[in-house]
This record gives C-alpha cells, sequence and structure tokens, in this order.
C-alpha cells in the first residue's frame, strides 16, 4: 500500500503499512514502548517512564529523547489489535499516533501506522512537512529493522 497523506499548512496525516514476520498475537507487542527498543534501540528509541512500575496500558506516560527532540507520549489504548499513543515534541509538533493489525496470517502480520501531526509553532511546519515527506522511507525503514530484529531473535533460539 502506498502511504497516505493529508495535509493543510498546519497537520499532516499519514498513513502506512508494515509487515512483521510474526503472528499478530507477537507482531503487535513490537509497537509497544518496550518491543520498539528491539528494533529501534540502534536508532536511539530508549523510552523512560517518570513511573517505573507502570509501562504498559493506557494511561502509561513514557519519554523518548532523538537529537535535539524531546517527545512525551500517552498510550490512550492498548488491546491485542491496536496501540495508540498521544505525543507532545519539544520542537513544537504534538498529534497521535495509531498501530492497528490490518491483517494477519500464521507467519506475516501487515500493520497500519497512522500518525497525525499538528505545528504548535510556525517554525515547526517544515518539520512536519518533512515528517510527511519521508513517511514512505521510514516505513520501510521500520520494515527492514523489524525484519533484521526477528531474525537476530530467531537465530539466538
Amino acid at each position: 500500500m502506498t502511504p497516505i497523506s493529508e495535509s493543510s499548512t498546519r497537520s499532516r496525516r499519514c498513513t502506512g503499512e508494515v509487515a512483521v514476520p510474526l503472528p499478530a498475537s507477537e507482531a503487535i507487542t513490537l509497537f509497544t514502548p518496550e518491543g520498539e527498543r528491539l528494533w529501534a534501540g540502534r536508532a536511539g528509541w530508549a523510552p523512560t517512564y517518570p513511573d517505573p512500575a507502570r509501562t504498559e496500558g493506557a494511561g502509561t506516560v513514557f519519554e523518548t529523547r532523538h537529537a535535539h527532540r524531546h517527545t512525551t507520549w500517552v498510550i490512550t489504548r492498548q488491546t491485542p489489535d491496536q496501540i495508540s499513543y498521544a505525543r507532545v515534541s519539544s520542537t513544537g509538533t504534538a498529534g497521535t499516533v495509531e498501530v492497528r493489525i490490518d491483517r494477519s496470517d500464521a507467519d506475516t502480520t501487515v500493520v497500519q501506522v497512522s500518525y497525525d501531526l499538528t505545528a504548535l509553532t510556525d517554525s515547526a511546519i517544515p518539520e512536519i512537512a518533512t515528517f510527511a515527506s519521508n513517511y514512505a522511507d521510514e516505513m520501510a525503514e521500520w520494515a527492514a529493522d523489524i525484519h533484521a530484529a526477528v531474525n537476530t531473535l530467531a537465530d539466538h533460539q
């Protein structure tokens, strides 16, 4: 599927798909804060939790830092086939992220990943425009990183 991007000057909604070489019950866990650490950790994904006893489920709060960006995330919904987040970034963007299972068979699950971001300041408008224009490449990179992580885990079993 070609990523879909809807936009206005200040807001962008991007949706794409990522194929995960796992059954649905295992695939969705790769999109939790700790699950992403398995495949996005090399890119600097290292969530920290204000309440270390609370690392999953709706209401969980965590923070990430990438280069100059500090982002606060809140899990708004977590079910066996979906996880949704609200996020606010120090660079002046805010919005939601939703990952949901689109279809699955015994060996592969396709998840749909949607970002809906708004620039809170004029200086953040170029950031979300760049995000939207790079979204297809980002989804392809996620897929490659996930495949590499799953293969590494399989090699160690």
